[in-house]
């Protein structure tokens, strides 16, 4: 009897490098009046990180291990609107534990916890009704579902008066499949903009009133 191969689990992409969301970026910043950016996986800040901050509104970012914050930190030094953290976006339990534990191992895990939710909450305080907050998904695969109900329950609660721009990476594979699958279900008059790999979510308050 032969024996049944193992289903992959689809890997999510790693460069968004690309003229497409390059272009994307651009459009929502045209569009919009973008107060501030949130970003989860800076990763070495020489990719998302950096197109984002081309745009000039301020760009959060937060990236869990500290050999590529510190790279981070030294790409993006010419910027003057890019805030580089070291932490988990999440609590330290979330996600992939054989990560967190080589994380540890190596001395390459940070102290600080729940930045997302932090930041959410920080950025909230200065936005005006008719500005947007950005806020990008893309950090380790195992995280996208954990990092995506951080910031659904957030809006879902808090109600906030301005627009939330909501990008997942890898929404068409395992990292945030289920996330825009949760977000179709939950309601079906979102405007969803898929291009490529990512999808594009606008959660805004003013759709409702009308």
């Amino acid at each position: 009897m032969k024996k049944r191969a193992k289903k992959r689990l689809d890997r999510p992409n790693v460069h968004l490098e690309t003229d497409a969301f390059k272009s994307e970026v651009s459009r929502i910043f045209k569009e919009n009046k973008v107060n501030a950016v949130i970003e989860c996986g800076t990763n070495d800040g020489l990719g998302s990180t950096k197109i984002w901050a081309e745009q000039g509104a301020p760009v959060h970012t937060c990236e869990v291990r500290k050999s590529n914050y510190e790279k981070a930190i030294e790409n993006t030094r010419h910027f003057d609107n890019v805030f580089c953290n070291h932490a988990f976006t999440t609590i330290k339990t979330d996600g992939d534990r054989l990560l967190w534990h080589e994380l540890r191992e190596r001395g390459d895990s940070p102290e600080k916890d729940q930045w997302l939710e932090e930041q959410l909450h920080k950025c909230s305080e200065s936005i005006q009704k008719d500005e947007s907050l950005v806020v990008f998904l893309d950090s380790h695969w195992t995280m996208g579902m954990n990092e995506f109900f951080v910031l659904f329950s957030f809006w879902y609660f808090k109600k906030p008066d301005y627009k939330i721009i909501l990008v997942l990476d890898d929404a068409t594979n395992a990292k945030h499949r289920g996330s825009l699958r949760y977000l179709i279900l939950f309601e079906e008059e979102l405007s969803i903009k898929t291009k490529e790999r990512w999808a594009v979510i606008e959660l805004d308050p003013r759709d409702k009133e009308k």
